[in-house]
């Protein structure tokens, strides 16, 4: 399935190919993409990367859906640019935690904001619909890192509400970091009027 980011647009979002590994590797070489996510490792590996493509196959074979995406871009013969996904969905408060990231040869683009919203809108489609897990989503969270300002942005212009900063919530690298929690609740009505509608290609 490929989602796309709004009408004609240059972006959408597709499965996890074991040929983006290497796509993976060239992106997080220069460690700068990775000081804004916590579980990243440093040097980052083709070993990392292949067990990042096989986990998310994986994954999508035992759910029976797909909760993590690549973010491509038409106009470069689709190149891997970045990622999008579920980290963890709570059934019991309907709670799905929400990570995402961009190549930062494509900062600066307002690309990441059109990929949220068209993600979102993607969730509450397949929600409304009682596809399994995302039936039990009632809402979406973001926990990042409180100097993240290019996130933050994001967020806020996707229709997220500040709910409040943790201190010391988060460790790397021995540092202690404070996190700021964003949500999104699915029966909050959308008011991304500046995107246009997110369009679904059944193709792959």
């Amino acid at each position: 399935m490929i989602v796309e980011v709004g009408a004609n647009s240059a972006y959408y979002f597709d499965e996890i190919k074991s040929t983006d590994a290497k796509r993976y590797v060239d992106i997080f070489e220069d460690g700068t993409v990775a000081q804004s996510l916590l579980k990243l490792p440093h040097p980052y590996t083709n070993e990392d990367a292949k067990w990042w493509t096989t986990f998310t196959k994986q994954q999508e074979i035992i759910l029976g859906s797909r909760l993590n995406f690549a973010i491509r871009s038409k106009t470069e013969n689709d190149l891997l640019i970045g990622g999008i996904g579920i980290k963890e969905i709570s059934v019991v408060s309907g709670v799905a935690d929400i990570g995402y990231w961009l190549a930062k040869s494509h900062w600066g683009k307002d690309i990441m904001p059109r990929v949220l919203d068209a993600f979102c809108q993607h969730i509450l489609e397949l929600n409304k619909s009682g596809v399994a897990p995302f039936s039990y989503i009632r809402s979406l969270n973001a926990d990042i890192f409180v100097d993240n300002k290019r996130s933050e942005r994001v967020l806020t212009k996707c229709g997220f509400k500040y709910v409040k900063t943790s201190k010391n919530h988060y460790e790397k690298d021995g540092v202690s970091i404070d996190a700021a929690l964003y949500t999104w609740d699915l029966n909050a009505p959308r008011s991304l009027d500046l995107f246009a509608t997110t369009t679904t290609s059944t193709s792959s």
